[in-house]
């Protein structure tokens, strides 16, 4: 895969990513409007928390495990020998969570009661479960095809599929909210499932990539996935136990506590979405083939850019939104049954939150490098590093402190497992460099602080002026936003550094393509 696939990609990702990131913001505005931070929203965060965990594991199944087999497949038995590989994964977890959705029923009181702070509470929850068990099914087949899909380098509707998911949670929660109330949102949500399986099923078809009714357990593959499973369930169960465990202190705190946790990351995983996403994805399934078939240098630069471009495009969005976390919160979410003490809430949650808006993406792409390889070992210790300084500093700071100890011990503990999974990168591999120096973050992030000093005093200085001629806040914000970006870019191309002139001719390499040779010859790191 050339790197002109790899851009065309990322492009198409983060249009796809743009435009599914604008309408789920459109869904948390309504959310935010219809329940604020209220009793039925906590109820459908905690009804939705074992099925979360059941489709973290199934999503890292395929992405960490099944699709490097499934690559590896196709180039060495060619396209009908994957399909069946295919086929035969999907059968078998359908099995798999036909047996896990059976068990939730019967234990949905006892599930149920796990978060409720009241009967009310728990019946709601409970019902709320009923509902969301089928996504289950949905959602790992939808999970599937897009990532069979991107392997044979079409991103075009697997980066669509959360459009479509958000647009019928939309319809539901604005037609029907006054006659199903919270439950019209876990509708719309099983609905918008069901329907991403059904528009990639013409594409799946023709790419000739057809699921059959197909079930061989002494398949070798299918072993050995199974043998990467069980470190990968390892790694989700202890990731979910921080969620496990986030939820567990919330629902003991002052009502609403849950929810403003959630909306404050919800948001932050907007930029990560639209931005670190749309780079990884289409990134991954290169750096899997060139790793399986020796090509150590791409693999090398490839990681090195995909790192490079992360840290360029990120680093300035966290410290903005770090810097305007209040107005950004009131401009998106302050309305309906969303208060100002909702705002309060939210951003003091958001601010803490927003160091995930460069971390996250990282993280989640050397994990996946090293499950890919069969290296559980390092993010499996990671993940325990997290969960065990999460759950020490929320004992500790919950107590005293609410909902705002559990923001705290979440930036603290996703800093100390992101430092420990890079050094443990480093140290794992050191014949392949990421040729990311300090010299380059340091711009990337002075640059960014200034960009966020410049947009601030514009905010501060020169807005109220303008503010008569500004049809709202939320434009005037916006404003500040746009001008802080604007600075910030300016800086660093104006520097004309040479490690950032590598990541734009990069990143835009789909439109400057003749000039990669002679870029990639300067990128020395």
């Amino acid at each position: 895969m050339n790197a002109k696939v790899i851009v065309s990609g990322a492009i198409i990702l983060f249009v796809g990513n743009m435009l599914s990131s604008l309408l789920g913001l459109s869904r948390e505005v309504l959310l935010a409007a219809q329940y604020g931070t209220g009793m039925d929203m906590d109820s459908y965060l905690f009804a939705n928390t074992i099925p979360a965990i059941i489709l973290s594991f199934m999503s890292g199944i395929f992405s960490s495990g099944f699709i490097p087999l499934y690559i590896k497949h196709r180039v060495d038995y060619g396209a009908e020998k994957a399909s069946l590989l295919y086929s035969n994964t999907i059968n078998w977890m359908l099995l798999l969570l036909a047996v896990v959705a059976v068990n939730c029923y019967v234990f949905s009181p006892y599930l149920s009661e796990l978060f409720a702070p009241n009967k009310e509470a728990q019946a709601q929850i409970m019902h709320l479960l009923w509902i969301l068990i089928p996504t289950l099914f949905f959602f790992t087949l939808s999970y599937a095809q897009s990532m069979v899909l991107n392997s044979v380098n079409h991103f075009l509707l697997p980066a669509l599929l959360t459009l479509f998911n958000n647009i019928v949670m939309i319809v539901f929660i604005v037609f029907l909210h006054n006659t199903l109330g919270i439950y019209s949102v876990a509708w719309g949500y099983l609905i918008g499932t069901v329907i991403q399986v059904l528009v990639q099923l013409p594409i799946m078809r023709k790419k000739k990539l057809r699921y059959r009714f197909y079930i061989n357990w002494k398949d070798e593959t299918i072993r050995r996935l199974l043998a990467m499973s069980i470190p990968i369930a390892g790694l989700v169960v202890i990731d979910q136990c921080t969620v496990l465990a986030t939820r567990y202190f919330a629902a003991n705190l002052a009502e609403g506590s849950a929810s403003a946790l959630n909306f404050a990351n919800r948001i932050v995983m907007l930029p990560v979405s639209l931005f670190g996403t749309a780079i990884i994805s289409s990134t991954f399934p290169s750096a899997v083939q060139m790793f399986s078939e020796n090509k150590f240098k791409e693999y090398e630069r490839l990681i090195t850019t995909t790192v490079k471009s992360i840290v360029l495009v990120l680093v300035p969005v966290m410290v903005l939104c770090g810097a305007f976390a209040k107005y950004i919160i009131r401009a998106l979410l302050e309305r309906g049954a969303f208060d100002a003490n909702a705002t309060q809430m939210t951003s003091f949650a958001f601010i803490l939150a927003a160091v995930g808006i460069l971390l996250y993406p990282i993280r989640d792409f050397f994990v996946k490098l090293l499950i890919s390889r069969n290296s559980m070992r390092t993010p499996i210790l990671s993940s325990v590093l997290y969960a065990f300084v999460f759950i020490a500093s929320c004992m500790l700071t919950v107590p005293h402190m609410a909902y705002k100890g559990i923001a705290i011990s979440n930036a603290v503990a996703l800093i100390v497992s992101f430092a420990f999974l890079v050094i443990r990168y480093k140290q794992l591999d050191r014949d392949i460099k990421i040729r990311v120096s300090l010299g380059f973050v340091s711009k990337i992030v002075s640059s960014s602080v200034i960009a966020a000093f410049a947009a601030i005093t514009f905010q501060h200085e020169c807005l109220p002026y303008l503010s008569k001629w500004l049809p709202s806040e939320t434009v005037g914000t916006l404003l500040s936003l746009a001008i802080g970006l604007a600075v910030y870019a300016a800086i660093v191309k104006g520097w004309k550094i040479e490690e950032i002139n590598f990541v734009y001719e990069k990143m835009l390499a789909k439109f400057r393509y003749n000039k990669k040779s002679s870029v990639s010859a300067r990128s020395g790191g």
